[in-house]
């Protein structure tokens, strides 16, 4: 045999031993591997981007088995650890997510303490428009405007509002009581920044603290100077009209307030008689008047006949007067008396053609 072909032999034997050596080693270490502990981490099952929020975490992850040896540290393993949370960094596809990647309050800052919806607006402060300072972070206020000029006035514009900083400081310093800062940020909605930032460009403001837990809106009302001179009764302990509105004058002044009084029972109503309407009497026609002359010889008699006079009787009847005109006498012409004539009575006067009765009248021609 050739001695190149003995070469060519040894190498091939050399070569079958080492591949069977290795494919053995590699079987007995993957034995070893199906017997170790796995753990499911969460992977990106796409890209996600920092700081947005994760709202539905199962659309972006997907749970992965780790070897427990080689697993990522503090690999998140439940979709409850990153409900509503943020990424400090972006996550590409297939990368696991650990704690390390969400972010803290911390790194989140102020944006981290608003709610969706919520502004951070400033105000300027000193230290006797934040109550020498005893505004911090965390508190609740209600915020006052005041105006000088024309018309000066007072006015609680908001309430319950939250302190989320005083300058910078974030965080409430339990050895610092009070902080005399510059300004307050406060956590408001779209509206309520607006009327913050109106009543900071017309006027001053001052942050009035409440106790906390106290979140019962208070009732107020527009003060101006005229208020001031009116009187203010002191309240009682545990007296809360003035949130609620009772016991109150318009003007503001306090009224006392007095046990419920019992029930008034209703008086049974009056059923007044019909007023019977006044009988108008019709207006009297106005009375006519006649004269009637009679002409009898020498003797002239004139009756007045009044029409529309009534008797006590109320029986219709004509009125008259009755003038008698007589000559005057002659004397005679001779000294011997005249002889006795009959008297001859006064002649019947006739009725009255107009009705009614004859009225006595006065002498005349």
């Amino acid at each position: 045999m050739k001695p190149k072909t003995m070469i060519l032999m040894v190498v091939a034997v050399a070569c079958g031993l080492g591949a069977s050596y290795m494919t053995s080693r590699l079987l007995a270490e993957r034995g070893k591997q199906t017997t170790e502990e796995t753990v499911m981490i969460l992977v990106a099952k796409q890209k996600v981007g920092a700081w947005e929020p994760i709202k539905d975490p199962e659309k972006l992850f997907e749970h992965k088995p780790f070897l427990a040896n080689s697993a990522p540290k503090k690999g998140i393993t439940d979709f409850a650890k990153l409900k509503d949370q943020r990424l400090n960094k972006a996550v590409i596809e297939g990368a696991a997510v650990s704690e390390e990647d969400l972010l803290s309050g911390e790194e989140l800052g102020l944006v981290g303490k608003l709610k969706p919806g919520q502004r951070a607006v400033s105000v300027k402060v000193n230290a006797e428009s934040s109550t020498a300072g005893f505004v911090v972070p965390g508190y609740r206020v209600d915020v006052m405007y005041t105006t000088r000029g024309n018309d000066p006035h007072a006015k609680i514009v908001l309430q319950n509002m939250l302190v989320l900083a005083v300058d910078a400081q974030l965080q409430r310093n339990p050895d610092q009581p009070h902080i005399v800062g510059q300004t307050v940020t406060l956590a408001a909605s779209g509206e309520e920044a607006q009327r913050l930032s109106l009543a900071a460009s017309q006027g001053e403001l001052r942050l009035l603290p409440k106790t906390p837990g106290d979140d019962t809106p208070v009732r107020t009302r527009r003060v101006s100077l005229s208020d001031l001179d009116k009187d203010s009764t002191p309240r009682e302990k545990g007296d809360r009209s003035e949130e609620t509105g009772e016991g109150r004058r318009p003007g503001g002044l306090n009224v006392p307030k007095f046990g419920s009084l019992p029930p008034v029972e209703e008086a049974p109503k009056v059923v007044e008689a019909p007023k019977a309407e006044p009988k108008v009497e019709a207006p009297r026609p106005r009375p006519k008047r006649f004269v009637m002359t009679i002409t009898q010889g020498s003797k002239t008699e004139k009756h007045v006949f009044i029409k529309g006079l009534e008797d006590d009787d109320d029986e219709p009847s004509s009125s008259g007067n009755t003038e008698t005109t007589t000559p005057a006498p002659t004397a005679p012409p001779a000294p011997t008396p005249a002889p006795k004539k009959a008297e001859t009575p006064a002649p019947k006067l006739p009725p009255s053609p107009f009705g009614g009765r004859r009225v006595p009248s006065r002498g005349g021609n």
